[in-house]
């Protein structure tokens, strides 16, 4: 009978256990419901656009690409035109998007439209082109902010004023190097954790129209092991989820 008391005892206190282990300690680690608790959901950075304007750098704008007429938009042959007289004038942008790829982020171009236009009463002058420019930046979710931790070159395209904007799958002129190459480039991921990328935007300006400048948050998508979504969102995990 003693025996049998004892026996009884054990079962009881391995069920105890058991439970105690299935319903989580006081940190709150496991809730028993399947989704993340406070503890847990606390480790995941927001989104960059929810944060602010990124401005951890100073801006450090390029300056002229040597051998190319960068340094100004070339005048249509009319001097009769009407100009703007902004401080800062930029143009329409479509962000950059950084593809989360095995060990890097593949950052894409970003498209760009002039910031300027000729135009004089109802009559719109077509020609001439403008310079535009773009850096990319790579930032990791420290626990507390994002903080930038690597930058690509200054790139540069040459873009007709009237209806267009940057090509993406054309060279841009790279300021690290001398040379034209294509806008696409990847940031090395050497360490687990959260990433987001953000870029600077810059227009040249000339005698009529002044340059301008502004920075922005991009958007990342998942591209790892053949899953291709076409969510775009704010950062990327290593590992993913």
């Amino acid at each position: 009978m003693f025996r049998r008391l004892l026996t009884i005892g054990a079962v009881l206190t391995a069920l105890l256990l058991v439970g105690g282990i299935a319903c989580g300690d006081d940190d709150g680690s496991v809730n028993g419901s399947g989704a993340p608790t406070e503890t847990q959901a606390s480790d995941v950075p927001p989104d960059p656009l929810d944060v602010g304007d990124p401005t951890e750098l100073p801006p450090g704008l390029p300056g002229t690409p040597p051998d190319i007429e960068a340094n100004e938009a070339r005048e249509p042959e009319r001097s009769d035109l009407d100009r703007s007289a902004a401080l800062n004038m930029i143009g329409r942008y479509q962000t950059g998007v950084g593809l989360c790829e095995d060990e890097r982020i593949l950052m894409t171009s970003p498209l760009i439209s002039p910031s300027q236009s000729y135009s004089s009463g109802n009559v719109v002058v077509i020609g001439g082109s403008q310079w535009v420019a773009f850096r990319a930046h790579l930032a990791n979710w420290d626990g507390a902010k994002w903080v930038t931790i690597a930058s690509q070159s200054w790139k540069a395209q040459e873009v007709p004023l009237q209806g267009s904007e940057v090509v993406a799958g054309a060279d841009f002129y790279i300021f690290d190097t001398g040379q034209f190459g294509p806008g696409v480039e990847g940031f090395p991921i050497t360490a687990d954790g959260y990433y987001a990328v953000w870029l600077d935007y810059y227009w040249y300006g000339n005698e009529h129209v002044a340059a301008g400048y502004t920075r922005d948050w991009g958007r990342v998508q998942e591209f790892r092991y053949g899953d291709y979504n076409v969510e775009l969102r704010g950062f990327c995990r290593y590992p993913p989820f």
